[in-house]
């Protein structure tokens, strides 16, 4: 069973061991030059938790941290897409500044060379999906920054193209 302590140890160990070093898969950039920053300064909550303490989370938003990461263990986590889609969709047309972006164990794993997870800290062999929640503005404006910079030069087209359509959910927003 996954406890809240060694999947908060495991992320931190993710966002310094990995995504805080440059890649030469992300134009020599690093995989998310803005996470340890984020991390580090107490902006971002990680939790273990379901569809349920998800949905809580977004009724409940009140931008204490800038991301909330909720790990849900791989068993608890069927449909988890289609419930952000579902989820992201209700936002759009509720103009919600608000998105659920989830990363899936093994299927959005980037072809980058230096992702290994002996390198990185991986510290348990449960398989968990991550749900970030964040203001869809904010990651419009680093992903902005990131593509000046030559990020999204060696991503692949699907990447690119899901990258273009989440720009497209802040328009019109306040926020935006």
């Amino acid at each position: 069973m996954l406890s809240n302590q060694i999947v908060e140890q495991e992320v931190k160990n993710w966002v310094h061991n990995y995504l805080d070093k440059p890649s030469k898969h992300y134009g020599g950039n690093k995989p998310c030059p803005f996470a340890r920053s984020a991390f580090d300064a107490g902006e971002v909550h990680v939790l273990v938790g379901n569809s349920q303490i998800l949905w809580d989370i977004v009724t409940t938003w009140d931008d204490w941290f800038r991301v909330v990461v909720v790990c849900i263990p791989e068993e608890e986590s069927n449909d988890i897409e289609a419930f952000c889609d579902s989820k992201n969709k209700f936002f759009v047309e509720a103009r919600s500044d608000l998105i659920l972006i989830p990363f899936l164990p093994s299927e959005e794993d980037p072809e980058d060379p230096d992702l290994d997870p002996d390198d990185w800290g991986q510290i348990t062999d449960e398989a968990y999906t991550m749900v970030f929640v964040q203001r869809v503005h904010e990651i419009n404006k680093f992903s902005k920054i990131l593509e000046s910079r030559g990020y999204y030069e060696r991503v692949s087209p699907e990447f690119w193209d899901w990258v273009q359509q989440r720009r497209k959910l802040s328009e019109g927003i306040s926020n935006a």
